[in-house]
């Protein structure tokens, strides 16, 4: 696999055509929350009043999320058993463990935490059963929307974003084409979001400062298909990259083996300096290494092997209050996602048990579909 193919951002722009394109419903991302907000729009508009942007190197692969399970952590079971009641939602019984002196190893030696990466530590929560297909339906075998999307979704990187003063949005595109939007659903992170916007006289100080506080961390994923069961381990495990530098560790989770054999994935957090080809390359050999050695059934020799470099994942930290320091009922732009903004929904705030700021990942990206769903649906 050529490792130039994994590069986010392409520098490169093709031929202007300066061409204005109006539509009501502009979504962007190369994500499910992206995906969702696309599927239940098109339930209740029209198909013309609607696009949707999943970036040059997007997938538009309606499937999982990539890595081990962002389903974790108590206080996000509790937020999703909140959301969806009708649901069995329910702890899995197994513990997170790291590798070290040749032998897994569960986390009750409190040293271990000085050596993990501030992202690396919501790993270290027990995971939930979830079946994804009753929280996304577009995920059903039978859903049309998955072959579809692919031919519906837009693959071109937005190049620069413009507020009107109606508060609606110039999307410049990297084909040379602008979208004119009157609503704007952003299914990145608000970081990526404010830099593409060079005029910010259009959002307050506390919209600003919310994006440029809220951004993820770059994270390498990792995936490997065996065409046979290597491993009888279930439980998210901790390999580290470095015995001597502070690279942190490769976290993965194998899935359970079917007839088409067995797979694990893998996220690796690292600095932005350090993503380059040749970076890359070194610590995925390290990573090949190291599973060659502690797992004796595996060979790479008729391995799949997937890679995606980016700032796919949630932060440990938002703060909602700085976004919601203002009244944002008249604003025309929605932030879904693990990232995005959220607050309590009037459905379930009699039964709020847990504290805003401790939702992440997959449940704050559920709590951001309902609060588009209550703007832009009811």
């Amino acid at each position: 696999m050529a490792l130039k193919e994994l590069r986010v951002l392409r520098k490169n722009v093709d031929q202007k055509k300066d061409v204005i394109r109006k539509v009501d419903y502009l979504i962007v991302g190369d994500n499910l929350f992206s995906y969702y907000s696309y599927y239940l729009l098109k339930k209740k508009f029209s198909e013309n009043s609607i696009k949707v942007i999943v970036g040059r190197e997007g997938s538009a692969n309606v499937d999982v999320f990539k890595g081990p399970s962002i389903a974790r952590g108590p206080e996000n079971l509790k937020a999703l058993q909140s959301l969806f009641p009708d649901k069995e939602i329910k702890e899995i019984d197994k513990s997170s463990t790291y590798y070290k002196d040749q032998q897994f190893k569960k986390f009750k030696n409190k040293s271990i935490y000085n050596e993990l990466l501030m992202d690396e530590v919501f790993f270290i929560e027990k995971r939930f059963d979830l079946k994804y297909a009753e929280i996304f339906p577009f995920l059903s075998e039978d859903e049309p929307f998955q072959t579809t999307f692919k031919e519906e979704s837009l693959k071109i990187d937005v190049l620069k974003i413009e507020k009107k003063e109606d508060g609606s949005f110039l999307i410049e595109l990297s084909d040379g084409n602008i979208f004119d939007a009157k609503f704007l659903i952003w299914g990145e992170s608000p970081k990526h979001f404010i830099d593409l916007c060079k005029n910010k006289n259009g959002f307050d100080n506390y919209f600003i400062e919310f994006c440029e506080k809220t951004s993820p961390a770059c994270g390498l994923y990792v995936k490997y298909s065996f065409e046979k069961k290597v491993s009888e381990i279930t439980e998210t495990f901790f390999l580290p990259v470095s015995a001597t530098n502070k690279w942190g560790h490769f976290i993965g989770e194998f899935d359970e083996q079917d007839k088409n054999g067995q797979s694990i994935e893998f996220v690796h957090f690292l600095d932005e300096l350090d993503s380059n080809e040749e970076e890359v390359a070194k610590r995925i050999k390290i990573l090949k290494k190291a599973l060659e050695k502690i797992f004796p059934a595996i060979s790479f020799d008729k391995a799949r092997e997937y890679i995606t470099l980016g700032k796919r994942g949630g932060c440990l930290k938002i703060d909602d209050s700085l976004f919601y320091a203002k009244n944002r009922d008249e604003e025309k732009i929605f932030f879904v996602g693990c990232n995005a903004p959220v607050e309590v929904l009037d459905t379930i705030s009699e039964n709020f048990m847990y504290s805003l700021e401790s939702i992440t990942h997959l449940s704050r990206g559920l709590f951001s579909i309902e609060l588009l769903k209550k703007s832009l649906l009811n």
